[in-house]
């Protein structure tokens, strides 16, 4: 269920007394039966000396077009709501048990203060009606903790209500506690305050927080929400209340049985006197909405202009032209019926401003005489509800009507009046009763659709003619062009304003308003948070450094793009700079109104880049300096990657709520969890098994110092990890059999980025934090990237399964069990291969040292011919020797010291004793069996070593060699038999001494 729940001091909508709501009296709604292929055409009268009260004889009914059927549609039996039998429960109940709270769709609370003596009604919508409840009870609690049932005297579907009259002598506060329902005998109980909803009402008497607006609306993440959406605004206008609501599935039921009791008009002198608004009281929190509705569109195109253009299109023109001024002053709400060229009913208009709470509903047209481009009628009028129906409305529209025409007669138009229009008898031309369009107290009807569906929601309806379509005079004067058309819409928007009085925002007033908030922000570096989800922050596409490059929402990834410099002017406006591209935050075009793209732009200076941060309880607005009306807003209310930022008017909802955290760079955030989870793991010896299978832990390859790391069967040497941590915090982790640690391949987080055992370099790529999930499994994150972390690809658990870097998901494939291993370093057998930290100036040291009397390069006795021979071979001093030996060991992953320890043991310092001859460039005495045999020859100092290199890892390995091959005594059947020095001895060489020769001078060359 999306849980959406507006909770708060006042969660109650007014609703006028029930009781008639019920009866079976018929309704009458007009229907607009329209399909988008037909056309239709306003008629409106078109002579010049027009009496208010009577329409022209020639003109017929119904209205606009026949296809706006009217019709008498009663309630069946089906849809009233019958009243519920009072039964004696006798039966059995059983203990109750809690209800399914998904079932509650809104609740009701008739009047927030009741003056008694009066009668308080609640409505719950439950369900779909469809439960099989047999009984409800509703559950009250009065401030002295009197505890009172109240069952439900009506029932319609899924509506049931609830009915209590109240005495003097019940004065107080009451707070609805919830409600039980009985099904089969069981009975189940719904507490209010699991779905915290704070419900109060007051009898002679206000609760605390009566009157105020604290409510906000979260969804089922607990992330707020627009308000707007919810609910029909409209009431919300009318009366000072706001409403619960659990699913916007059931706001069109909410509009149709709160219109419906409105309809009724049946409310207590007393109960009338509590309303707080006023037409002329309007606030930020409490605007004044105007609907302006573009006529006609879509199939239906208006009247056609003497250019041949459409009043459809002029129409959209003066309305945004008006919607653009009006947008400029203070407390006011524009709400549209369309912005495009698309048909939109007559009944949908009305209820488009209904649905957002508007005070009126302005319509804008052109007019036409009908008698061609000869008339010489030529003017604007205004067509405005009579009075004989909800008086208000009426009041409303007239003074809106003459103010606007006011101004559009300063333009130089003629004035034709402000007019009402009856629905009239066509024979005699008088106003006429006719049932499908009367008014509900039996009044004649508002000849116009859109001023009579208006006024029966509520709303004041008017229709704005601003000149005649078929006049040359009036099209060259005032329709022409863009920019005339632009004048009446000004005028329009000069003539709401004077009716309503309201201001224009002034430089002074935005100015004052800096300068009150100028240290709601300190100066600094941030990071600006969306509050409908705060992981979701203020970025520039693409990390742009380009002037006009978009302004987004994305998820917070601590990369420079999302990091903002706050700095304040002398008047108290703050300027966001993009620390990425120097770049600010500006508003496209520097226009203020609805839906203004937000962009990052060269600094200039303008008010289009100057902003005002506001405190607003736990997070911040944030005010543009070009109209202090209009927001920084998160485009739809939408926490989502690469959805937009804009400008929009003030709602108050949480898509205009943004928090500022301090920005840190990537590295700090990585920095601060590194040192938050260093104690979680102590320096050790581990096995890593994976969590997905305990028999299956991390493996290396003996023999490769870049080979993958990947999963084997519990067990293996190479399964113990040596787990030590820096001074941040950071774990590195070390296989102990080939010295090599566990490395993110090229540096880089990725999915599916290969992880491998690497030399031990202290770069971030082997870098690792060790944390607990929410599970409290243990997973690996990589020092390049919180976000990513050590995972078995595609989950598969069996030997020699991939480990790579993925995006972290939570699944088993990523975590992974450290048992911690009995190692003593100082008893374990030398590795042969692995990373060494012996240099080639370690082995020089150790030959110079040990050699004793001999030269290099210098042999004696029969050997002497062979001096020179290691300079012709390309190793002219020990020091190219030893590099040589140094470089071939790096290359195939094989420790310096056991290769050179090896090589001066077999040829006794490269003196060449023995069978070998130095001009054969064997070190290692390959193939040299005894009994006078040579052994292998090499055509080069490197490709001997290289032979003696490539044949110790056959020993030592099962890797690959990772050059080509030129161990010419390389055999399968000797890979991986010794893969320590000790293992050597009996293998390699049959001294039963072997070992003990090699370690001791490994020692040497290490300590040397």
């Amino acid at each position: 269920m999306k849980s959406i729940i507006r909770k708060g001091a006042s969660l109650i909508l007014f609703i006028a007394m029930l009781t008639n709501c019920f009866s079976a009296l018929p309704i009458y709604a007009q229907e607009d039966n329209m399909s988008s292929g037909e056309t239709t055409t306003e008629i409106e009268n078109s002579e010049n000396n027009m009496e208010e009260s009577f329409p022209s004889e020639d003109v017929t009914l119904p209205e606009e077009n026949e296809n706006n059927v009217l019709k008498n549609e009663a309630i069946t039996n089906d849809n009233q709501i019958q009243d519920n039998e009072l039964v004696e429960y006798k039966e059995e109940v059983a203990t109750p048990v809690p209800g399914d709270t998904s079932l509650v769709n809104y609740f009701y609370v008739g009047y927030p203060y009741l003056q008694a003596p009066a009668s308080q009604e609640f409505v719950l919508s439950f369900g779909t009606g469809t439960e099989n409840i047999s009984r409800i009870v509703l559950k009250y609690q009065k401030d002295n903790g009197n505890l009172i049932e109240l069952e439900s005297s009506k029932q319609s579907k899924e509506l049931y209500v609830f009915k209590k009259n109240f005495t003097e002598s019940d004065k107080g506060t009451y707070k609805v506690i919830g409600f039980s329902y009985f099904v089969d005998s069981q009975e189940y109980t719904i507490s209010f305050s699991d779905l915290e909803m704070d419900v109060r009402f007051g009898v002679n008497q206000e609760y605390d927080g009566f009157g105020e607006n604290e409510g906000y609306t979260i969804d089922e993440n607990g992330n707020e929400i627009d308000e707007d959406n919810e609910v029909n605004d409209s009431i919300a206008q009318e009366i000072d209340s706001s409403v619960v609501s659990l699913d916007g599935s059931n706001v069109s039921n909410t509009e149709e049985l709160v219109e419906f009791v409105l309809k009724q008009n049946v409310q207590t002198p007393q109960n009338k006197s509590r309303r707080k608004r006023s037409i002329t009281t309007y606030s930020e929190s409490n605007p004044l909405v105007i609907c302006i509705d573009p006529g006609h569109g879509g199939s239906e195109s208006g009247t056609v202009v003497v250019d041949g253009s459409l009043e459809k299109n002029m129409n959209l023109k003066i309305a945004m032209y008006l919607k653009e001024e009006l947008e400029q002053y203070k407390n006011v709400k524009v709400v549209m019926t369309r912005t495009s060229d698309v048909y939109v009913g007559l009944q949908e208009r009305a209820q488009i401003a209904a649905n957002a709470g508007a005070t009126a509903l302005v319509s804008i047209h052109i007019n036409a005489t009908g008698w061609g481009t000869q008339s010489s009628v030529s003017g604007a009028e205004v067509y405005y509800p009579h009075a004989n129906y909800n008086a208000a409305v009426s009041e409303t529209g007239k003074n809106l009507a003459q103010n606007i025409l006011n101004e559009l007669v300063g333009l130089g138009l003629n004035n034709l009046g402000i007019k009402v229009k009856y629905v009239y008898d066509t024979n005699t031309g008088q106003p006429a009763h006719d049932p499908a369009y009367d008014y509900p107290d039996g009044s004649v009807g508002d000849y116009y659709g859109v001023i009579r569906y208006s006024k029966e929601l509520g709303v004041a309806g008017i229709i704005v003619e601003h000149a005649m379509s078929d006049n040359w005079s009036d099209f060259n004067n005032f329709l022409s062009s863009d920019a005339k058309l632009k004048n009446l819409g000004i005028a329009d928007a000069t003539g709401i304003a004077k009716a309503f009085g309201l201001s224009k925002i002034s430089r002074e007033d935005i100015d004052q308003l800096a300068q009150e908030n100028k240290d709601i922000l300190k100066d600094g570096t941030y990071v600006i948070q969306s509050r409908v989800n705060s992981k979701y922050v203020v970025d520039v596409t693409s990390a742009s450094t380009e002037n006009a490059a978009n302004v987004q929402l994305y998820q917070q990834n601590y990369t420079d793009a999302q990091g903002w410099r706050v700095s304040h002017d002398t008047q108290g406006y703050v300027t966001f700079t993009n620390v990425n591209s120097g770049k600010v935050l500006d508003v496209d075009s520097a226009r203020a109104t609805n839906y203004q793209n937000v962009q990052q732009y060269a600094s200039n200076g303008t008010y289009a880049q100057k902003w005002i941060v506001i405190k607003d309880g736990s997070s911040y607005k944030i005010v543009s300096a070009l109209n202090s009306d209009y927001v920084l807003d998160l485009s739809a209310g939408i926490a989502k990657n690469e959805q937009n930022i804009q400008l929009y008017q003030s709602n108050n909802s949480v898509a205009q709520r943004w928090m500022f955290s301090s920005y840190k760079t990537f590295e700090d955030q990585m920095d601060k969890l590194a040192e938050q989870n260093k104690s979680l793991m102590d320096d050790g010896y581990y096995r890593i098994k994976s969590r997905g299978n305990l028999n299956y832990s991390l493996t290396v390859n003996v023999g490769s110092s870049n080979s993958n790391v990947f999963l084997y069967q519990n067990g293996e040497e190479s399964q113990i990890w040596h787990l030590t941590h820096d001074k941040q915090g950071y774990v590195t982790l070390v296989n102990v059999l080939t010295g090599t640690a566990l490395d993110v391949k090229d540096g880089v987080a990725n999915n599916s980025q290969k992880v491998q055992q690497y030399i031990p370099n202290q770069s971030k790529a082997q870098k690792w934090i060790v944390k607990k999930d929410e599970s409290g499994s243990l997973v690996i994150l990589s020092g390049l990237n919180m976000d990513y972390v050590l995972d078995v690809s595609n989950a598969v658990y069996s030997n020699y399964s991939n480990i790579q870097l993925y995006i972290a998901n939570g699944t088993n494939a990523q975590s992974w069990v450290f048992e911690k291993k009995d190692y003593d370093p100082s008893n374990q057998e030398y590795p042969i291969m692995g990373t060494s930290n012996i240099t080639a100036a370690n082995l020089v040291r150790y030959y110079n040292t040990y050699k004793g009397s001999t030269s290099y390069d210098k042999f004696s006795g029969d050997n002497s011919k062979y001096n020179g021979v290691f300079s012709k071979g390309g190793a002219s001093t020990i020091e190219e020797f030893c590099q040589i030996y140094y470089e071939e060991c790096l290359a195939e992953g094989v420790k310096p010291e056991v290769a050179f320890a090896q090589s001066m043991l077999e040829t006794g310092f490269l003196k060449f004793g023995g069978d070998v001859l130095p001009n054969q460039y064997n070190f290692a005495g390959l193939g040299a069996t005894g009994n006078g045999v040579h052994g292998n020859s090499f055509s080069s100092v490197r490709i001997g070593i290289r032979a003696h290199i490539q044949h110790l890892k056959c020993y030592a390995s099962t890797a690959p060699l990772n050059q080509e091959r030129v161990d010419p005594r390389w055999s399968d059947l000797l890979r991986g038999k010794s893969p320590t020095v000790e293992k050597l001895q009996g293998t390699w060489a049959t001294s039963t001494t072997y070992a003990s020769s090699l370690l001791k001078a490994i020692e040497r060359i290490k300590t040397v």
